[in-house]
């Protein structure tokens, strides 16, 4: 998972911790992409979703299936 800002020119990876990901320095207040990706079965899966960030946020989404192309056009669009 990454954090991709919408005012700032940086891309955050975030690990996961204890089967969950967690990001405890996002700055407050600010918009940005959550992006998820995956591979099961050599099949790529993804999720971009739009937030602002404030104390203790908590996203749920789904990872659907896709194409390389697909998500590539999907993150080209962010900008």
């Amino acid at each position: 998972m990454y954090l991709i800002f919408s005012d700032v020119n940086t891309v955050i990876r975030i690990y996961p911790v204890n089967s969950s990901f967690t990001y405890q320095y996002a700055p407050s207040g600010l918009k940005c992409n959550i992006i998820a990706i995956g591979n099961k079965d050599g099949k790529l899966y993804s999720a971009i979703q739009a937030i602002t960030i404030v104390n203790n946020t908590s996203v749920s989404f789904t990872l659907s299936e896709t194409t390389d192309q697909a998500f590539k056009d999907a993150v080209n669009a962010l900008n």
